[in-house]
């Protein structure tokens, strides 16, 4: 143990499941708003093992809009049930 190499990088490829996130159909249901400004209302459930919702819609939107974002009350989203205790962490 004591002879192994301490890496600095990733070397091991992890999956994070991203691919099943909640926040690919937000980002599904929300591409009128992104791309034309068209508002949306989003409704979806939510469980205490979707971590950092809105996170990726929020990355989507910033790098179409940067620090301006869209115009207020653009994309409306109602969730239902309990959400982990990080949601909207990175909004």
């Amino acid at each position: 143990a004591d002879d192994e190499p301490v890496h600095l990088y990733n070397v091991i490829k992890q999956d994070h499941g991203l691919e099943k996130a909640l926040d690919q159909y937000l980002m599904e249901k929300a591409r009128s708003a992104i791309q034309n400004m068209q508002r949306v209302k989003i409704a979806a459930d939510i469980g205490n093992t979707d971590r950092t919702v809105g996170t990726m819609l929020s990355n989507l939107v910033s790098k179409n809009y940067g620090e301006r974002g869209l115009p207020e009350n653009t994309i409306k989203i109602r969730l239902t049930g309990s959400a982990g205790q990080s949601l909207g962490a990175f909004l």
